[in-house]
């Protein structure tokens, strides 16, 4: 399960991997700052949809089995005004 969160999650806080009935999956506290989570365990099942919450907000949500899409792109995404690398504006 790998899942980029909606806010940044402090270190210290309390992670809980939940099912999408609501049942707490496994929980963990958070060793570092935390941007994205990635989960694996044989209580997650392929294909099932689990819910990242902090402090009783949901700040991600991942379909086990599924890739995380990026908004990078593939070769030269990410550039500034769209230019490929190696040229000049």
């Amino acid at each position: 399960l790998l899942a980029t969160l909606s806010t940044t999650v402090s270190a210290g806080a309390t992670v809980e991997i939940t099912s999408a009935d609501g049942t707490v999956v496994d929980s963990f506290t958070a060793e570092k700052q935390l941007s994205s989570v990635a989960y694996s365990s044989s209580a997650i099942a392929n294909g099932t949809s689990y819910s990242i919450v902090v402090n009783d907000q949901t700040v991600g949500q991942a379909t086990a089995g599924e890739q995380v899409s990026s908004s990078m792109g593939g070769p030269g995404g990410g550039q500034p005004g769209n230019m490929q690398p190696g040229s000049r504006p």
